[in-house]
């Protein structure tokens, strides 16, 4: 509603290619907001970048995204520091404006199991940040599996994930099962009485 009765205030960022025409380096959903509403001229800064800072810029674009998952914004912090743009991860940090922390966070989750990582890729699995962090400090794989696995079910919250050690899993697993509300059973016979007896029975 913005763009159609205002235009686009801010304009797109675009860099010219090498066949003349132009690519669109950040802004590409007010490009599409703009086309939905049928503008035919739309405001845009035209950048001379370099190949790397055209990747540095897409990437960082991408990482600012709303519909992605923690995951896939981890994945793209990854490839901006295989780039060897950035000496030391602080300053990687510093060119998304995330935190030291958020950045470590984001290393971590991309250790994990290989099973684990196709999993969060193939189904987009929206897993925050914070559990994946949790996850990897498991050092043993299986347990890892196991783990992401009870929080996929809603066995297991991140909180019980950062203060269980990997060793006690099968007890805590145990715990939870021994804790789940199960039937109980009375048996007339053993007690004296029969199945048509009035008297109210309170359960020891």
């Amino acid at each position: 509603l913005t763009i159609k009765y205002n235009a686009l205030i801010n304009p797109i960022t675009v860099v010219k290619s090498d066949d003349a025409r132009f690519m669109i380096v950040s802004g590409e959903r007010r490009y599409r907001a703009c086309l939905l509403n049928h503008l035919k001229f739309i405001k845009c800064s035209i950048v001379d970048i370099d190949e790397f800072q055209l990747q540095e810029m897409t990437l960082i674009e991408n990482i600012q995204r709303d519909d992605l998952t923690d995951f896939e914004k981890a994945k793209y912090i990854g490839l901006m520091w295989s780039t060897g743009r950035y000496e030391k991860k602080q300053d990687l940090a510093a060119a998304l404006g995330k935190s030291q922390s958020y950045i470590s966070k984001a290393f971590s989750c991309l250790k994990l199991d290989e099973t684990i990582l196709q999993d969060l890729e193939n189904n987009s699995c929206d897993v925050p940040l914070s559990v994946l962090d949790e996850i990897s400090k498991i050092k043993d794989k299986d347990n890892q599996k196991d783990v992401y696995s009870k929080y996929l079910n809603n066995e297991i919250t991140r909180d019980e994930i950062r203060i269980i050690k990997p060793q006690n899993l099968e007890n805590f697993a145990r715990e939870n099962l021994d804790n789940k509300p199960h039937e109980q059973t009375f048996d007339f016979e053993e007690n004296g009485l029969d199945e048509t007896n009035e008297k109210e029975i309170t359960p020891g």
